[in-house]
C-alpha cells in the first residue's frame, strides 16, 4: 500500500506526511495516549520544509498550514 502511496505522490508533486497521536508504537498493548514520541514522516517536495518546524506533536497542525501558505 504504502509503496503504491508513494509512487502517486511522486507522480503528482504532492508531499505525503504520516504521523500518530497516541505514542505508543512500541507497545500495542498501551491502549491510551502516552507522552512517547509520535512517528512523523513526511517526504515529498516540502518535506524539508515541513521537519524543519515540527519537533512535537503540537508543532504539525501550524506546520501544515505554513506549508500551505507557502505554495
Amino acid at each position: 500500500f504504502l509503496s503504491a502511496l508513494v509512487r502517486y505522490v511522486e507522480a503528482a508533486g504532492l508531499t505525503l506526511v504520516m504521523t500518530a497521536d497516541h505514542g505508543n508504537i512500541e507497545s500495542i498493548a498501551e491502549r491510551g495516549h502516552t507522552r512517547n514520541p509520535v512517528p512523523f514522516i513526511a517526504y515529498g517536495p516540502k518535506e524539508k520544509f515541513l521537519r524543519a518546524r515540527v519537533d512535537s506533536l503540537q508543532d504539525v497542525t501550524p506546520a501544515l498550514l505554513a506549508a500551505y501558505d507557502a505554495l
